[in-house]
């Protein structure tokens, strides 16, 4: 009998514990769960092991016959405490680990839906297809799959579809429970970084080769809450679908093989669980920003300062009129030594900051838009919270900070796209259109957005023409504007008067013809759905504006 385990749930049990060579052990109280670790607590009457001893593997067997086999087990002062536990006997190494990972099924079924009528006949349409990445991981021939599963369970009288997705690891040998958790754990920051939200887990089974399964569980982090505002939808996660389906083999073997797998991208995707302190996700995203353009900088050695210091001046000085009994060669060897100390030193992390910027896309740079100014006020912010000093900030920063957080985050997140082999476009792909909070809260520059995605009209104005506007740009939409001859425009209130009157009457149809609906038959009339009026610095956007020409 196999045990389900499920990583949300708390467990214990009432087990008799034995060993291949010891034997029994004992009875006690075997417990594990979400946020904590595996722990089997003896009774005193059948204590049979020794202080701190060590055991591979524990098999426990509860009242009713369920199997659990414990791994890396130490024992201390009456409890066993263990690193994995798996719900069947098992000594065997694995060939299969297939994880059920929640709360991502609205992005994975994002274009799933159903044709036909419930209790007649019905048809799935766009079902997610298998998606397979293969590699070598520790020598081991690794495919990293994922795929939907779909079941239909009885709920309040009647029945409740349920979507799942699931991610195997299976290898063509067999590896430890280590390794399952190692590559598990991976996997799941991978998913972390692409998605741009935590992911957690639901189960883990593995297998052996010679077909043993049993549910697995080992510590991880407890799911994050569900604040119940709304159902999440495919907007709500950062990598759009086609992207991630497009580019598993490379982003798989990417991942696996970079050096800043462990600690950094891991690191980062923990991170992206921290939603509390505000001073914590400061200290925490600028140290990984520092770590991240470190790694980057590495080749550059030591900054040198071009210009003599005086004190390296009167130091060379010095040397020459010393009564020291040196060579010409010995004494310039001083002074060169003197020179590689004195005149080089560490690059800043403001300069490698802008070593790292000046080599990324202009336009992902210009979009993300964490100015200068803002990144030295971040640096300096998280400067005082490592060293515990007092820290006052203006009631009107705080709302900056935020941004600017999310900003670095962002950043972040399109080098790591940039290592897993994501292009430049595939990230503006996943910035456009998306509700993921970590872009939501960034307050991106959307004009550049929109117009390196060519998905907005823009018309330059003079300073002028463009102040006179400037009024108008509250967010309200379908507004009418003429634009003569020399390119100069102007807003019609009347008009829009005239379209909104009609609107709301239902006068206006599917299809309508603009001349018809605003009696114009004179001017060139166009709905733009997204533009833009600029002066060269600034922009205005209106929503669904109709342009008289």
């Amino acid at each position: 009998m196999n045990p389900e385990i499920i990583f949300t749930q708390d467990y214990s049990h009432d087990v008799t514990a034995s060993h291949t060579e010891l034997g029994e052990l004992g009875d006690g109280r075997l417990t594990f769960g979400p946020g904590k670790g595996t722990t089997l607590q003896f009774r005193l009457s059948s204590l049979k092991l020794t202080e701190r001893q060590t055991l591979d593997e524990v098999h426990a067997v509860t009242e009713d016959g369920q199997n659990f086999t414990l791994f890396n087990c130490q024992f201390e002062q009456l409890f066993l405490s263990c690193e994995y536990i798996v719900s069947a006997e098992t000594t065997d190494a694995f060939v299969l680990a297939e994880m059920e990972v929640l709360d991502i099924s609205p992005w994975f079924f994002e274009y799933q839906h159903m044709s036909g009528k419930p209790g007649a006949q019905i048809e799935w349409i766009n079902t997610p297809d298998e998606i397979s990445a293969s590699l070598k991981l520790d020598g081991n021939d690794i495919a990293v799959k994922a795929y939907p599963r779909t079941n239909v369970v009885q709920a309040d009288g009647g029945h409740l579809i349920k979507d799942s997705v699931l991610f195997s690891i299976e290898s063509a040998s067999p590896i430890s429970i280590d390794n399952v958790r190692r590559y598990t754990i991976d996997l799941l920051a991978l998913l972390s970084i692409l998605l741009g939200t935590p992911v957690s887990l639901m189960s883990v089974v593995v297998k052996s080769a010679k077909d043993h399964a049993g549910y697995a569980f080992f510590p991880f982090y407890e799911r994050e809450a569900d604040t119940g505002a709304r159902k999440k939808s495919g907007i709500d996660y950062f990598i759009k679908k086609s992207i991630f389906e497009d580019n598993w083999q490379t982003i798989v073997q990417n991942f696996y093989a970079s050096k800043l797998r462990d600690p950094l991208w891991l690191r980062l995707s923990g991170m992206k669980r921290y939603n509390d302190f505000w001073e914590y996700k400061v200290l925490g995203y600028v140290t990984l920003w520092e770590a991240y353009v470190s790694s980057q900088t590495q080749s550059l050695g030591k900054k040198h300062i071009p210009t003599p210091q005086k004190a390296v001046k009167f130091f060379h000085k010095k040397i020459d009129q010393s009564d020291l009994s040196l060579t010409h060669e010995q004494a310039q060897g001083v002074k060169n030594l003197a020179d590689s100390v004195f005149q080089t030193r560490e690059y800043t992390l403001q300069e490698k900051t802008e070593i790292v910027i000046s080599q990324a896309d202009p336009d992902v740079i210009k979009i993300i838009d964490l100015s200068v100014e803002a990144f030295v006020r971040l640096r300096k912010l998280r400067d005082e919270i490592a060293h515990g000093d007092v820290i006052t900030i203006p009631h009107d920063e705080y709302p900056l900070l935020s941004s600017r957080v999310e900003k670095l985050t962002l950043l972040l997140t399109y080098f790591a796209f940039a290592e897993l082999g994501l292009k430049r476009d595939e990230f503006l792909a996943c910035l456009h259109r998306a509700w993921n909070r970590m872009v939501r809260g960034a307050s991106l520059n959307e004009a550049h957005l929109d117009k390196v995605m060519g998905t907005a009209e823009f018309i330059t104005l003079s300073s002028e023409n463009f102040l006179a506007l400037q009024p108008l740009a509250n967010g309200q939409a379908l507004r009418c504007f003429y634009r003569n001859d020399t390119g100069k425009i102007s807003f019609s209130q009347e008009d829009t008067k005239t379209y909104l009157a009609k609107l709301h009457s239902n006068a206006v149809g599917n299809n309508p013809n603009y001349s018809e609906v605003f009696n114009n038959h004179e001017k060139k009339i166009r709905l733009i759905p997204n533009l833009y009026f600029e002066d060269g610095q600034h922009h205005l956007h209106f929503s669904s504006v109709f342009l008289f020409e």
